[in-house]
């Protein structure tokens, strides 16, 4: 009996997060919190070991500010409210292309409060990101600043893989109740997506690209950032488009975790452990019409070329 309950809740909160996403799937959860004894004594002990609550309730504020005051400000205010001492490092050449030329920044994505680190110091109204779709879902406000990107069963597999046991849990759960489309659908929806992108671009805006996922770096980005580089550089017909590389570093999930956390052990842990400021670094521009002579090269091989400058500039 016990068994069938708990496939109804699951049911439940999977039709509520795909017909309404995170805002549904809230509603059904505290419902859920409510009315059952059993969800509730579970509930609070995946809540004492990952701050799920503290997470909810920041995406939920973080939501309302968006759709207020706009993705920039709005993630500004959001990290002050958070214990997390940050800076960014800003080239010396190049802040003014920064500030509003048209502009493709790709980097690393360490933890989920990187693009908003990013959004923060950019602040720029015309700043959209590309990203996984299920993050509009999760902060529906924050769709319409987003290009969003269908994930494959490879690409899935590979995501969880490097983002730690925890985050790898997180995303199971998200991509469970948002569900996958045909690889080959998948495929096709995701050129269309980059294609917007560069579009975006072209007009004078401004996107940021994660081309080797989340959580941990490791070899071999995705081909998707040589897409849009090879898209730029055949339309640049002068310096008048840039990419720029960003790093940040000293920043986890785990460490979003323990700033979050309602655990004591938690928090004591995170204070020795993460002491230092979590840091936001911006390499110099470069003009995407320096990258002419290869944008008849493979995607792959563009997206190598790049991840080379990538760790050349921060090393």
């Amino acid at each position: 009996m016990a068994g069938r309950h708990s496939n109804g809740l699951l049911s439940q909160l999977k039709t509520a997060y795909q017909r309404g996403g995170m805002t549904a799937l809230r509603e059904v959860h505290l419902a859920a919190l409510r009315r059952r004894r059993a969800y509730r004594t579970i509930w609070r002990l995946v809540d004492f070991s990952v701050p799920v609550s503290s997470l909810l309730t920041l995406a939920a504020d973080f939501d309302r500010r968006i759709g207020e005051v706009g993705l920039c400000a709005a993630a500004g205010a959001m990290i002050e409210t958070l214990p997390l001492c940050w800076q960014t490092r800003l080239p010396q050449e190049g802040a003014e292309i920064l500030a509003k030329e048209p502009l493709l920044v790709y980097g690393n994505h360490p933890s989920m409060l990187t693009p908003f680190l990013v959004a923060a110091a950019l602040n720029r109204s015309d700043l959209r990101f590309i990203a996984l779709s299920y993050v509009g879902k999760l902060i529906p406000n924050l769709e319409p600043y987003l290009f969003p990107l269908q994930a494959s069963q490879r690409r899935t597999l590979r995501g969880r893989s490097r983002s730690g046991m925890t985050h790898a849990l997180s995303l199971s759960l998200i991509y469970h109740l948002d569900g996958q489309l045909d690889s080959k659908v998948a495929r096709d929806q995701n050129r269309a997506t980059l294609s917007r992108a560069t579009e975006h671009i072209l007009r004078g805006g401004a996107a940021v690209i994660f081309p080797g996922g989340g959580g941990k770096e490791t070899r071999g980005w995705f081909p998707g950032i040589g897409v849009i580089a090879a898209s730029l550089a055949q339309a640049a017909s002068s310096d008048t488009i840039y990419l720029t590389a960003m790093k940040v570093r000293n920043n986890s999930n785990s460490r979003v975790y323990t700033t979050l956390s309602r655990n004591p052990l938690s928090r004591i842990r995170g204070r020795l452990l993460y002491r230092r400021p979590v840091e936001l670094s911006f390499a110099r521009p470069i003009p995407a019409a320096g990258m002419k002579k290869l944008q008849h090269r493979s995607p792959q091989h563009l997206a190598s070329l790049l991840q080379d400058h990538y760790e050349t500039q921060f090393r």
